[in-house]
C-alpha cells in the first residue's frame, strides 16, 4: 500500500463550494472537497492527468474566486467512473488567497 507523501504548505479547510473548471474545450462543474490558499480537491467524471494546466472559478456566495494551477494528483472513485483530483494553484492572486483565508476564518467561526 503506498502512501503520498505530504507537500502541502498551507493547511486546507474541508468546504463544499461550486467550482467551475476549464477541461479541454468545455466548461464544467463540480463541488469542492477542501480548499486553502495553496490548492483544491474536487470530484468530477473527467479524468484529468497529473502535471495538466487547470483554470477554475470557486464560487462562494459573493464574486467568483479565480486561480490557475496544475494537477497534482489523481485518485479513482471506486464503483464508477469519477476521480477525486487534487490541484496546487500556480497563478493566483494576492486578493484571491486572502479571501480564500477570510472563507476559512468565517467557516471556522460559524462551526462554534
Amino acid at each position: 500500500m503506498s502512501q503520498r507523501q505530504e507537500k502541502r504548505t498551507a493547511t486546507r479547510f474541508r468546504t463544499s463550494l461550486p467550482v467551475q473548471y476549464r477541461y479541454l474545450t468545455k466548461v464544467n462543474n463540480a463541488l469542492t472537497h477542501d480548499l486553502s490558499e495553496g490548492g483544491l480537491s474536487f470530484t468530477t467524471n473527467d479524468f484529468i492527468p497529473v502535471n495538466t494546466q487547470l483554470f477554475v472559478a470557486i464560487l462562494p456566495k459573493d464574486e467568483p474566486l479565480r486561480a490557475g494551477g496544475t494537477v497534482v494528483w489523481v485518485q479513482k472513485m471506486p464503483y464508477g467512473d469519477r476521480y477525486n483530483i487534487g490541484m496546487k494553484f500556480t497563478e493566483i492572486n494576492a486578493y484571491n488567497k486572502a479571501r480564500i483565508a477570510t472563507l476559512e476564518d468565517k467557516m471556522v467561526r460559524d462551526a462554534f
